[in-house]
C-alpha cells in the first residue's frame, strides 16, 4: 500500500513526532476512504534562517536520498506541503525526482501533491 503525508520543515522535529504524524495520516486517509498509508517527513532545521537557495539545496537533496533509497514515488510515498513547506519546496522535490529518473518517468507527477499548477 502506498503512503501519502506531508514534508515538515522544522527546528524542533524528532522521529517520534514524525512516527505520530504518520499514524494519524493513516487514520485521517482510511477517514475519507483513500487507499493510501499515512506517511511523514521531514528535515530539522529553521528554514526561517536560511536563503531560498540554501533551502532548495535541503529540498533537493532530501528528495534525491529519498529516491535512492525507494522512499518515494507514486506507488510507495506521495509527499505532500506541511509546516515549513509550501508549493515552491513541492515543485523542487517533483523536479529532482523527474530528473534523477528521467524525464519519461510517467510516474514523476505523483511523487508529490501540492506542487504548481503547471507541474
Amino acid at each position: 500500500i502506498p503512503t501519502k503525508g506531508g514534508t515538515r520543515y522544522a527546528p524542533s522535529i524528532s522521529l517520534e513526532e514524525v512516527e505520530a504524524l504518520s499514524c494519524l495520516m493513516t487514520l485521517k486517509n482510511a477517514t475519507v476512504n483513500i487507499p493510501f498509508g499515512g506517511g511523514k517527513g521531514g528535515i530539522c532545521f529553521d528554514p526561517k534562517t536560511f536563503s531560498r537557495r540554501e533551502i532548495e539545496s535541503l529540498t533537493r537533496r532530501y528528495t534525491v536520498e529519498l529516491a535512492k533509497k525507494g522512499f518515494i514515488g507514486a506507488s510507495i510515498d506521495s509527499l505532500g506541503p506541511d509546516m515549513g513547506t509550501s508549493v515552491r519546496e513541492m515543485s523542487w522535490i517533483k523536479d529532482t525526482y523527474q530528473t534523477f529518473f528521467g524525464n519519461k518517468d510517467i510516474n514523476a507527477a505523483g511523487c508529490c501533491t501540492g506542487k504548481a499548477l503547471n507541474q
